[in-house]
């Protein structure tokens, strides 16, 4: 996926680049734009999506060992696991 939104950018921004004059927005000329801004936003959301994922196991992990210390009861750590 982070292929992808490299490749989008990577094209639009050269594409943009090569079409460039004086900066008056046309859609002929500045379409690449849209390819660049959709680059963007896969990497944006890949990274959001990574940072989640971590923050959700290191919950889980901490959870579990509490558990395991016997810090909270397996109810405890359900309720906990199902949030």
């Amino acid at each position: 996926m982070i292929f992808w939104a490299v490749f989008f950018i990577l094209v639009g921004a050269f594409w943009w680049m090569g079409n460039m004059g004086w900066f008056v927005f046309r859609f002929a000329r500045d379409w690449p734009l849209i390819i660049v801004a959709i680059g963007v936003y896969y990497v944006v959301k890949g990274f959001v999506r990574r940072r989640r994922r971590r923050k959700n196991r290191s919950e889980k992990l901490e959870i579990l060992n509490e558990l395991g210390k016997g810090k909270i009861s397996v109810k405890e750590a359900t309720k906990k696991l199902k949030k």
